[in-house]
């Protein structure tokens, strides 16, 4: 059931990214969530959304994604060399 709630709060965060930060985590009830696209350099309209809570260090990922409106990209690039996402547990599907 918990990764059901991610995918709902996920869903929220890509259909308005601007307001990603007043959510609730679905774990720790922080307000401190974040979703990020990477890049793919192949596909620039499409990236892999990283969606993680930054106060418990809990979140998922998926495979690529057409980017929402207003939302946060950074290339592969700054993945590797700037490391803007934390090391954070994932959480595995139910």
């Amino acid at each position: 059931m918990t990764y059901q709630k991610w995918l709902a709060e996920y869903d929220r965060a890509y259909a308005d990214p601007l307001s990603v930060g007043e959510q609730e985590c679905p774990h720790c009830a922080a307000r401190r969530l974040n979703l990020v696209f990477v890049q793919d350099t192949r596909y620039l309209e499409k990236g892999r959304p990283i969606f993680w809570c930054g106060n418990c260090l809990k979140g998922i990922f998926f495979g690529r994604v057409e980017y929402p409106e207003n939302a946060k990209v950074i290339t592969e690039e700054a993945e590797r060399t700037e490391r803007p996402i934390p090391n954070f547990r994932v959480i595995p599907p139910d």
